[in-house]
C-alpha cells in the first residue's frame, strides 16, 4: 500500500521495496535532476563559501531526516520484500537505511554508509550515493572524536572529485563539511588535501578554500601558519612586476583585512599603517561590508595615535556603517570610538544624529557614552 503523498503536486509517484518488506514512497517524477535527494546544497552552510555563517542543516547537526520527502508504508499491501531491485534502487535504499541507523547507532552507522559506497562502486561506479555516503562518514567520524580515521575517510571522499561529481557540486558539499569539521585538531590537514584536489581544477574555488583557511588559522591564533597562507594568497593577485592586480580587487581587500587583523593582534603600528594605505588604493573593488569595516576600524585607531581627530571620527564613522550593515558585534565599539574622536575634536556635531547610530542611543554599553557626551 501506499501512504498520501503530501506533496500538493500532481506529480507521480514511486515506490521501492526494502529488504525489511517496508516500502520507500518518494514524492517527485523519475528525473534525477528534479529528485530532491539529488541537491548537492542539502548541506550548504555559507552563503558565499568564505563567509561568517555557521549554521548548518540537520545533516550537519544531527544524522536524521533531512527534509527528503521519503516515506514508509506497510509492506503488509504492497509485497513481500522479496522484489528484485534494480542496483542503484538497493544501493538508495542502504543509504536512506544507515541514515536511520545513524539516529541511534553512529558506529554501525559508519559501517552501512561505507558499505553503501563499496556496493555503488561494485556494481555501479562511484556515484552520488557514495559521495553522499562517505560525506556523512566523515561527519559521524568527527562526532565520534576519531580524526585519525577522519582523514583516510576524507582522501576517499575526494577521489570523487575527479570524475563522480562535478567540481561546483563538489565544493559546496566540502565547503559544508570543512565548516563541520572546523574544530578538528586537523582541519588544516583537510583544507591541504582540499587544495590539492581542485587546485589543477579551479583556481577561484582554491582562492576561496585558502580565505576560508586563513579565517580558520586566525580564529586559532596560529599566525605563523596565517601568514604563509596569506603570502601564499597574495602572491596569487599579483601582476608580473609584483603590483597588486587590479582585476583581483575583492579577494586583495579579503587579503588586507586579514593580514591587518593579525598586526593588531601583534601590536604592530607601522605595519598597520602600511596595509592601510595599500588597502585604500584599491579603487576596482567593491569589498564586503565585513571587510571594509576592519579596514576603516584599522584607519580610525591609525589617525588617533596620530591625534588626527577629525580624520578618526571619519573612519570609525564608515567602520560602524560598514560593521552595521554586516550585523557585525564591532559595531558598538567602533560607535564608542566614534564618540571619543568627537569628543577630542571638540565636535559640536552629535554622532547620534545619524539615523543608524540614533537607534543604539538606549543600547547599554552606549548610554554611558552619551551622559560624558552630552556634560
Amino acid at each position: 500500500g501506499f501512504v498520501p503523498s503530501d506533496s500538493s503536486s500532481a506529480r507521480p509517484e514511486l515506490a521501492r521495496a526494502t529488504t525489511d518488506g517496508r516500502r520507500w514512497l518518494r514524492t517527485g517524477g523519475g528525473n534525477m535532476a528534479d529528485d530532491d535527494d539529488f541537491n548537492w546544497d542539502e548541506d550548504a552552510g555559507d552563503d558565499d563559501g568564505f563567509g561568517d555563517d555557521t549554521g548548518f542543516d540537520e545533516d550537519d547537526t544531527g544524522f536524521g531526516d533531512d527534509g527528503d520527502d521519503n516515506f514508509y508504508a506497510d509492506g503488509d499491501e504492497g509485497g513481500d520484500g522479496d522484489e528484485s531491485l534494480e542496483p542503484e534502487v538497493e544501493v538508495e535504499n542502504a543509504y536512506y537505511a544507515a541514515k536511520d541507523t545513524a539516529e541511534d547507532d553512529a558506529a554501525a552507522a559508519i559501517a552501512e554508509f561505507k558499505k553503501v559506497a563499496d556496493d555503488e562502486k561494485a556494481n555501479l561506479q562511484p556515484g552520488k550515493w557514495g559521495f553522499k555516503s562517505l560525506k556523512r562518514v566523515c561527519k559521524l567520524q568527527h562526532t565520534l572524536g576519531k580524526h585519525d580515521e577522519l582523514l583516510g575517510t576524507f582522501e576517499r571522499l575526494l577521489t570523487y572529485t575527479k570524475s563522480a561529481v562535478t567540481m561546483n557540486e563538489s565544493e559546496k558539499a566540502l565547503n559544508s563539511l570543512l565548516d563541520f569539521v572546523a574544530d578538528a585538531p586537523n582541519i588544516t590537514t583537510l583544507y591541504d588535501m582540499t587544495l590539492d584536489a581542485f587546485r589543477e581544477k579551479n583556481e577561484k574555488a582554491c582562492l576561496r578554500l585558502e580565505l576560508k583557511l586563513a579565517k580558520v588559522l586566525f580564529a586559532r591564533r596560529d599566525f605563523d601558519a596565517l601568514n604563509k597562507t596569506l603570502a601564499r594568497l597574495h602572491a596569487t593577485c599579483k601582476l608580473a612586476d609584483g603590483a597588486d592586480d587590479p582585476a583581483k580587487g575583492s579577494q586583495l581587500m579579503e587579503i588586507y583585512a586579514f593580514k591587518i587583523q593579525v598586526a593588531t593582534e601583534l601590536d604592530q603600528p607601522k605595519e598597520l599603517k602600511q596595509l592601510y594605505t595599500r588597502a585604500l588604493k584599491i579603487k576596482a573593488a567593491i569589498p564586503a561590508p565585513r571587510t571594509q569595516g576592519i579596514i576603516r576600524e584599522c584607519g580610525g585607531k591609525m589617525w588617533m595615535r596620530a591625534k588626527q581627530w577629525q580624520k578618526a571620527y571619519e573612519d570609525f564613522f564608515d567602520a560602524f556603517k560598514n560593521y552595521d550593515e554586516a550585523g557585525s558585534p564591532r559595531r558598538l565599539a567602533c560607535l564608542k570610538y566614534l564618540v571619543l574622536a568627537s569628543m577630542l575634536m571638540g565636535s559640536d556635531i552629535n554622532p547620534f544624529e545619524e539615523t543608524r547610530a540614533k537607534s543604539y542611543k538606549s543600547n547599554d554599553e552606549i548610554v554611558c557614552m552619551i551622559s560624558v557626551l552630552d556634560a
